[in-house]
């Protein structure tokens, strides 16, 4: 594969599109899928709080809000200044 094949995946943010992939499913009522995406990134970046804080988001509007209380306070853990960890 040449470089100029390679150029994409170089700035590729897989968290990025995991987050986006993610509330585009939740979007249209697709949250266990949501939660599968989101899930996979987090095992490559356990402690990404932006991932944390988007599981937390798919767990609540799975009404899930029980387990969310989980990955919102490890959000919170990662990222203390982020208020969007706080907001969940």
């Amino acid at each position: 594969m040449s470089g100029v094949d390679r150029a994409p995946e170089l700035g590729r943010d897989p968290a990025g599109e995991a987050l986006e992939r993610s509330a585009a499913l939740v979007a249209v009522g697709r949250a266990p899928e949501a939660e599968a995406v989101v899930r996979r990134a987090l095992a490559d970046d356990p402690d990404h709080a932006d991932l944390r804080t988007e599981l937390a988001r798919v767990l609540v509007v799975d009404h899930r809000a029980a387990e969310a209380v989980e990955h919102a306070d490890r959000a919170v853990a990662a990222a203390p200044e982020d208020p969007h960890a706080h907001a969940i």
